[in-house]
């Protein structure tokens, strides 16, 4: 059957080129209210802003077809995956009771819904997406369908979530430890997990290479920093390997994701520095915050970054004393070896040869996550941290957030691989209350 989708505000900053990919033939419908939403958030200068400026200006292209070809038609626009494109104004009248305010642009949207049931042909059905929850539920309530914007969506995201283990017999396991290859058994490139020879035997780790070929992971330190679990060896062996050009590295607070990722940007940039590989460490986190916001901070553009830096500063104590600490995050800022920068400022930068951190991913949506990945130059690593199930951005959820979908869309890639950290190394405390909390 073919749909009518009325699409929400939430869904065009999220997503802006979802006017195109909810299938062929399907009608697509936007509320004036939308349209009036869009344009407040135009003039930001971060990815909602642009979000809003592109949406705004395919309507536009859209809407000139109107203009030019068929000024009098009432059956909307086509457009060019099929189905026609729609703006609607909506009526004056009422239909809602004394308990929904028909001035909140969602009982706008509804209402809408609403009124196109009026006189919707028998064969379309009427479709509200929306990322809103709150939404969804007083849409089912006024007999509305309405669902999730669901091309956004990674369904399963456990499966990252524990390691894999592979039975291997003696003669290969053998090889194995003698250096010798063998096959993978169904492990994507760059994906780490352990081999056994039999169930209660010691796993042994290992990481299947591009060449389709197991190899023993040795336990290396990075910066001084050794692995205190097998998740951590794994994230050390990618993190120090230069052909993994991007590292997604998930896990709860406390893992240890920003303290080992921020000692190998340390060992490969500044140890490292004679050899040439990285020439600066680049570390960026989203402004969001957990809790209210204290409002404006005042200072220059470095002095207003330095609380979104403090988990930065807490790795350094850990890594040196606290008094090295204190100086050393601007000694590396001085000689050029460190920049901070805020995730904002990325957009038409291209960073050859650095060694990036990024911290707090899950806060970030897709085109947020595609606009930094594509800014990497050549020669560049690039580390994004974060766990999905702790997020701060109302616009995303654990299923739609950029670090899920970077995971989704890039595992099995010959530059890249992904860890994730399961066991809490902060402290007995902090593991206990990422537990039961």
């Amino acid at each position: 059957m073919k749909k009518r989708f009325v699409i929400d505000t939430n869904v065009f900053l999220y997503d802006p080129d979802c006017l195109f990919r909810m299938g062929e033939d399907n009608d697509i419908l936007v509320p004036i209210g939308v349209v009036e939403e869009l344009d407040k958030f135009k003039k930001e200068r971060n990815e909602l802003g642009y979000a809003a400026r592109k949406t705004i200006n395919a309507f536009d292209t859209i809407l000139s077809e109107k203009r030019d070809s068929h000024p009098d038609s009432e059956f909307g626009v086509p457009i060019r995956t099929g189905g026609n494109f729609f703006v609607r104004l909506g009526s004056q009248k009422t239909m809602f009771s004394d308990h929904l305010d028909e001035n909140y642009v969602d009982n706008k949207i509804l209402q809408i819904c609403l009124e196109e049931l009026e006189d919707l042909p028998d064969d379309v059905e009427l479709v509200l997406v929306t990322k809103d929850t709150a939404l969804r539920i007083k849409a089912e309530t006024c007999r509305v369908t309405a669902q999730n914007y669901e091309n956004s969506l990674v369904e399963d995201i456990s499966m990252y979530d524990e390691v894999r283990t592979w039975i291997l017999t003696e003669e290969d396991m053998a090889d194995l430890h003698s250096g010798i290859d063998v096959g993978s058994l169904g492990f994507q490139t760059n994906e780490y997990g352990v081999v056994k020879c039999n169930p209660g035997d010691e796993p042994t780790a290992v990481r299947c290479h591009a060449d389709g070929n197991l190899r023993v992971i040795r336990p290396k330190e990075c910066y001084g920093v050794g692995p205190k679990n097998l998740e951590q060896q794994f994230l050390i062996d990618a993190l120090l390997d230069p052909s993994i050009q991007c590292v997604a590295v998930s896990g709860r607070a406390g893992t240890g994701k920003t303290l080992l990722s921020l000692a190998a940007g340390l060992q490969e940039v500044v140890q490292g520095a004679k050899a040439g590989r990285y020439d600066r460490l680049i570390i960026m986190r989203p402004t969001i915050s957990v809790g209210k916001e204290l409002g404006f901070l005042p200072g220059t553009a470095e002095e207003k970054l330095k609380p979104w830096m403090a988990p930065v500063q807490d790795c350094l104590e850990f890594l040196h004393n606290k008094k090295a600490s204190e100086t050393m995050l601007d000694d590396l800022q001085h000689q050029g070896f460190l920049e901070i920068q805020a995730i904002s400022y990325i957009r038409g930068r291209s960073m050859p040869n650095k060694f990036i951190i990024i911290d707090e991913v899950q806060n970030l949506s897709r085109l947020e996550i595609k606009t930094i990945v594509t800014r990497v130059g050549e020669g560049t690593k690039i580390v994004l941290t974060g766990d999905p199930y702790q997020i701060d951005n109302p616009y995303i959820d654990q299923h739609s957030n950029g670090l899920t979908h970077l995971i989704d869309s890039l595992t099995g890639e010959d530059l890249f691989a992904h860890v994730t950290l399961i066991q809490g190394e902060r402290s007995p405390l902090a593991k206990l209350a990422a537990e039961n909390l």
